[in-house]
Order: structure tokens, then sequence, then C-alpha cells
């Protein structure tokens, strides 16, 4: 099945946190989980990847503007853009506000969803209520 929702880049950021971390969760248990569960992860962590591409573009230019290059201290030829509350906290501020803003813009998506009752799942009620986005009914 498939659901069309309105939902703004920070939601959509929630939903691939979420369905990675019971990714990991699952992947650990090494338990039988129903092949669909795992094409439904797949398949929407690619629509939300793709839908967040410019909102994550967006964010590194807030951080090359707002924040300083630092140096990876893993490995000393790599540099990033890091931006610290109390080492500049005008900045750090100003960069918060326009992610805000960014996070804020909405999207009409559409993602698979399943009837997770249709099958047997490892999820507990709390659970499923961290995935409602994937369920069906």
């Amino acid at each position: 099945m498939e659901k069309t929702m309105i939902v703004k880049n920070k939601d959509i950021s929630y939903f691939i946190i979420t369905i990675k971390e019971y990714q990991k969760q699952l992947t650990k248990a090494n338990t039988y989980v129903d092949p669909r569960i795992a094409y439904l992860f797949g398949r929407n962590l690619r629509i939300l990847e793709n839908e967040i591409q410019d909102y994550e573009d967006g964010k590194e230019e807030l951080l090359r503007q707002y924040g300083s290059i630092k140096t990876d201290p893993d490995n000393p030829n790599k540099t990033f853009y890091s931006i610290n509350r109390i080492e500049n906290p005008d900045n750090f501020e100003r960069f918060k506000e326009e992610l805000d803003k960014l996070g804020d813009i909405e999207h009409e998506i559409t993602i698979f969803t399943e009837n997770f009752e249709e099958f047997e799942n490892p999820f507990s009620f709390e659970n499923l209520c961290d995935l409602w986005f994937l369920m069906d009914k």
C-alpha cells in the first residue's frame, strides 16, 4: 500500500532515524523477520533519503556560513565544518534559527505501508507507536 502525507523536513529526518534504529535492533536480535518488513524499511529509506537531500545540503551550507573549519582528530588530513554554542553563541543562534526555517518546510511524500496485523512481527506496542507512519492501519 501507499500513503501520501504532508510532512516537514524535520519529520522526514525523524522517520529516517527511526527506521534505521529499528533496522539495527532487528539485525542485533538475530530473529526471523518477515521479508516484507525489510523491504518496507529499505524502500522507504531510499524514498525518504532522497526527499531530505536538499535539507541536508542546506544544513551543510549553513554550517559553512556560520561554523568554522575543524580538523578530524582521528585523521589530520580531513577537515569538516562545525559550530559550537560555547565558542560562538551568536553564530550558533543564527544557525539554529535558519535551520529551523529549513526544518519547517513541508513536502508531500508518498511512502509504502504495510498492515502489520497480517504477519507475525517482532514489534511491541511501543515499537509500533514509533513506526506509526509505516502502518497501513
